[in-house]
């Protein structure tokens, strides 16, 4: 944990404890069958719950790279372009009647659904490149 959590958790701990709640007024007490009061607290998960990514099947393969439209999406590291221009090349070279487009993320975040889509909607296949 983070120290700042658990400060936060130490706080909200100590008012509770203490007979208060973070609001300012005071936690509510439940008599026991004693003479003393029974205090309930609740702890609760700060994190919330998180609903799960949807998962896709594996897709088929291409079953042949002729005639096909392939993108290559950099992701902005140096080592990527000297990869992609080797890789161009070989595949032009192999398919000649393929066509190579050449897309590059903005920054190294996965969250860039425009560029995603626009990759599906112009190509038949893709190879993404991580590299330094």
């Amino acid at each position: 944990m983070k120290s700042r959590e658990v400060f936060v958790l130490s706080l909200t701990l100590v008012c509770l404890l203490s007979g208060w709640a973070l609001s300012g007024t005071p936690a509510t007490a439940q008599p026991s069958r004693g003479s003393e009061e029974k205090v309930t607290l609740e702890v609760m998960n700060p994190r919330g719950e998180i609903p799960p990514k949807p998962l896709f099947g594996i897709q088929r393969r291409v079953p042949d790279l002729a005639g096909k439209k392939i993108g290559l999406v950099d992701n902005t590291k140096t080592g990527v372009k000297l990869f992609f221009d080797r890789l161009e090349k070989q595949l032009k070279e192999r398919f000649p009647t393929a066509t190579i487009l050449r897309f590059r993320k903005t920054g190294y975040s996965d969250r860039q659904p425009a560029l995603y889509k626009d990759v599906a909607a112009q190509c038949d296949t893709f190879v993404l490149a991580i590299g330094d």
